[in-house]
Order: C-alpha cells, then structure tokens, then sequence
C-alpha cells in the first residue's frame, strides 16, 4: 500500500502542480488588474500602421507626435509619455550604481493617480525647454536602500549619468512605475542631456503614451475620436505605404498581444487535461488497488459494517492522498511558478510595451484557492470509481 501512496500522491502533485502554474499564468496575464486607481479607465494609446505585407501593427510615439495628439484629443481626464531606461546614480555616501529609471512627462504621476510620499512631483513649467528641468523623483526604496530614508533628501542633488539633478519628491512605498522596476522620474525635458539627444525631436516612435479616460467617456468614443484626428499626424510615410492611425486599449488588453492570449489559454488548457488523465490513472490504479482488498471489505460487511460507512472510508483515504498531493503539489507550484516567472516573459509577453512586468505571475491567495478546489476536486474523482467494491465484495 505505501508504494501505491507514493505513486498516487507523486502523480497528483505534478498534475495539480502543473494546473496550478498555469492557472497563476493566466489569471496574471489576462485577468488581474494593474495595480493603480481604476485601472479599466486607464488606456495605452498606439500608432498604427497598416500595409498589405504585414497588416495592422501597433507602433509608440514620437515627442513631435505627441505634442499633436495632447492638442487635438478631449476623451481623456489626462495623458502622459513615459520611456524606460538604465542611468548611472552617483552621489551620497553610496558606490555609483546603475539603477532602473524612467523618462516621463509631469502628468505621469497624476495619469496614475499616485501621490508623493514627501515632496512632490514634476510641474508643468518643467517641461518646456529641453535642460530646464534639472530634477528627480525617488523611490521609497532607492530611498530608503541608498540615502536611509533620511527626510533631508529633499532638495539635495544626485548625479545622474554624472548630471546634477535636484530631488524634489519621494513616491510612496510600493510604487515602481508602469515598468514596475523604477527607482528614481526624470522629466523628459533632461533626456537629451541623459539619455538621448534627439529624445525631444525625432521623428522615431518609442515613447510609450498613457492615459485615463474622462469619466462618462467610453473606450469606443475615444478610438472614434483617434480615428479622426490621426489624420493630421506628421508622421513620415515609408517606402512600402500603407496607412497610418491610432487606437487606444486598455492597459489589460494591452499587455499581452492577442496571439499570446491564445496560447495562454491554451496552455492552461493542456495543463487542464493533464490533471484529468492523471485523475483517470489514479482512479485506475485504486479500483486495482481495491480489487485485491475484496476479503477485507467483506469481512468488513460481514461483521456488520454498513455499504456507505465503507464508501466513506475509502473516500475518506482519497481525501488524504488527494491532502498530501496538494500540499506537494503547492510546493511544486511554487517553483514552477518561478521559473515560468523567469523564463515564460521572454516568450509569452509582448515586448512592445513595458508593463509586462504585471503580467509576471505569482501563486497568491486565489492561486492557493484554485489549488485547494483542484485537490478536492481530484480527491472526489479518485476515489468516486472506488464505490463500485463493496457492492463487488458483497
């Protein structure tokens, strides 16, 4: 019988294991909500550019582009850009490091709704000529982590790529911005000295553009009004054509490409059927195990013992396999999750944003809920073929 268990508990752990990663894959990329203020008024905004060749591909924005969406859209409460990147922070007691930025326009933090913790964010008049800006934003835990948390950061200076920048506000604790590994703002207006030089004025589309929906406004009304003011883009036209436009989609619908989805749902799919026939080898595998206790059962009847009560009993015995399956399986899950975590990005989650980040799945309450549903539900399954021996051994 031990050897039995081992193979029934080992069995289940791997199927429930699997469908527990998946179903923490899936909830997490097409499912759970970004972690901001009403994050279904929150849209990405694309370009978009359609040719024979290749159909309709979603494409970012251009500085130049966006000064002349910010002037002709109204469907929207606020709108920002954001581009992430790597810097070099040097200054304080600290060794110079390269540390997770990102380069966004003043209402970024109000697009979000996310208040400083100390200080504040960056004002409008900061975002006007290019070097007119010289200051940065921190993160509680570059904060805390570098600087320990010391309330006298405010108005010091850091060098940023060896630029001097004066820190004018901390966020709150948690807060990473939507590449989710942000530590420290910077206004756009200091990307040509940071970063990149022409930042301000290329025509080249890799600025992300966020915004949030004014209230009353619907996402179709907003696309409607997208679609007719793109019209008067300046965008270069290539040398294959095509048309160009623009579209809004919220930020959950954004963050996986629908190709993707679909292979999501697939792969949760499979791992679905994975659980089912190891069930229906588990199942097997008792009923023959059953089989060779026919004398016990009938002795067990025989001396008195009632059909249901037995029925119980092995029910009862499933229910403990099923128990140590899934508290295995957890174990399991927890590093499948990991390493789907670690690896899965680079191949599921569309790189044409930067919030994938959100999309990296976790095995959380409800991820602990689901497995706690599939282990009963196994449990049921294993041990529901197993009613059939004591009327057999009667």
């Amino acid at each position: 019988m031990r050897a039995v268990a081992t193979v029934v508990v080992a069995s289940l752990a791997l199927g429930i294991a699997a469908t527990t990663t998946m179903f923490s894959a899936a909830y997490a990329a097409l499912f759970r909500p970004p972690p901001f203020a009403s994050p279904d008024r929150l849209v990405l905004l694309f370009t978009t550019h359609t040719t024979p060749r290749e159909g309709l591909v979603l494409t970012r924005w251009s500085r130049p582009l966006i000064d002349t969406l910010t002037a002709s859209v109204r469907s929207y409460e606020s709108m920002a850009s954001y581009t992430p990147s790597l810097v070099s922070l040097s200054g304080g007691a600290g060794e110079p490091e390269q540390i997770d930025a990102e380069i966004v326009s003043p209402a970024y933090f109000a697009t979000l709704r996310v208040a400083p913790a100390l200080g504040r964010t960056f004002n409008p008049d900061e975002d006007g000529a290019p070097d007119a800006a010289p200051v940065a934003v921190l993160s509680d835990r570059l904060w805390r982590q570098r600087y320990g948390a010391d309330e006298a950061m405010l108005g010091r200076t850091v060098r940023v790529n060896d630029v001097p920048l004066t820190v004018v506000g901390i966020m709150p604790r948690g807060f990473s911005g939507l590449s989710d590994k942000a530590v420290i703002w910077i206004p756009r207006t200091m990307a040509p000295r940071l970063t990149y030089a022409e930042y301000l004025t290329t025509p080249q589309l890799f600025i992300t553009v966020i915004a949030r929906l004014k209230d009353g406004a619907s996402l179709d009304q907003a696309n409607a009004e997208l679609a007719a003011v793109s019209h008067a883009f300046p965008i270069q036209q290539s040398a294959e054509g095509g048309q160009w436009g623009a579209t809004a989609q919220t930020i959950g619908q954004a963050r996986v490409e629908p190709t993707l989805r679909r292979s999501v749902l697939l792969l949760s799919a499979a791992a679905v059927c994975v659980l089912l026939i190891t069930c229906a080898n588990v199942a097997g595998l008792l009923l023959a195990r059953g089989r060779t206790r026919r004398r016990e059962l009938a002795i067990r009847m025989a001396i008195g013992s009632g059909r249901w009560r037995i029925v119980r009993q092995l029910l009862t015995e499933s229910l403990l396999l099923a128990g140590a399956a899934g508290a295995l399986g957890v174990l399991l899950a927890v590093w499948g999750v990991d390493l789907f975590s670690t690896y899965a990005p680079a191949v599921l989650w569309t790189g044409r944003i930067a919030i994938s980040p959100f999309s990296s799945p976790a095995l959380d309450v409800r991820g602990l809920v689901f497995t706690l549903t599939i282990t009963l539900m196994t449990s049921c399954s294993a041990g529901s073929r197993r009613r059939s021996i004591p009327r057999a051994a009667g």
